[in-house]
């Protein structure tokens, strides 16, 4: 029997989109026509930073909602297709005859639905090894759960190296930690240059040039096409 004393409450974590809604139709028109509408804003020639960060948010916001009413769909189908089931599986057993290859049809529906929820489980539990046909929902919905639980904060020192384990003198004491370390402080110049004379190892003219000379669309799509699926 386990016990679990941790009085932390597990934040909602970080969302991520679910990149299987690229392949809809109507999210991707959605998305360009959020673009293009934005591109209206007077912010896209004054403050493109600002303007860029903008069209993320209206993205991400509409990308939530999407996924959210898409997942509640899909619940609804779940749970039709599994009711029709259980009710032919209950005629057959009172004698009565049912249509069997139709039963057969919605078993095979299910399994998709099973094998999609269970991708998911395995995708957000971020498990290293999978065997190839394995279904077993349940292990990597709980491994989920576990590692979105041992990835929590459950109790830091503060300035007098006193354990606090609730979950406002935790975020207190993150706040007021990143709050010092990104503040304005004066910059101690002789130190800096001090430092820097002892620094053998600097780049040449060339990797200079190529540092400091604009990110071309062959090298971003070179790095997008380089990264590890989901």
């Amino acid at each position: 029997m386990n016990f679990n004393f941790c009085v932390v409450e597990r934040g909602p974590g970080i969302w991520v989109l679910n990149n299987t809604v690229l392949s809809n139709v109507n999210y991707v028109k959605r998305v360009k026509e959020i673009i293009v509408e934005s591109m209206n804003c007077s912010l896209y020639d004054s403050e493109p930073l600002i303007w860029w960060d903008n069209l993320k948010y209206r993205i991400k916001r509409y990308s939530q909602v999407f996924s959210s009413d898409l997942v509640k769909e899909k619940k609804k189908e779940f749970f039709y297709i599994q009711n029709k089931i259980q009710r032919l599986c209950a005629l057959q057993a009172s004698g009565i005859d049912i249509d069997v290859t139709r039963l057969e049809i919605l078993k095979l529906d299910l399994g998709k639905y099973e094998l999609e929820k269970c991708k998911g489980a395995i995708l957000r539990s971020k498990a290293t090894w999978v065997t190839e046909g394995d279904k077993n929902t349940k292990y990597f919905l709980n491994l989920e759960k576990y590692k979105q639980e041992s990835n929590s904060v459950k109790e830091l020192y503060n300035e007098n190296d006193e354990i606090v384990n609730d979950t406002d003198g935790i975020l207190d004491i993150e706040y007021n930690f990143y709050k010092d370390l990104y503040s304005c402080v004066e910059i101690e110049t002789d130190k800096l240059c001090d430092f820097l004379q002892h620094v053998d190892k600097k780049v040449n003219d060339d990797d200079k040039w190529i540092c400091d000379s604009d990110m071309t669309l062959n090298e971003i799509a070179e790095a997008l096409s380089s990264m590890s699926k989901n």
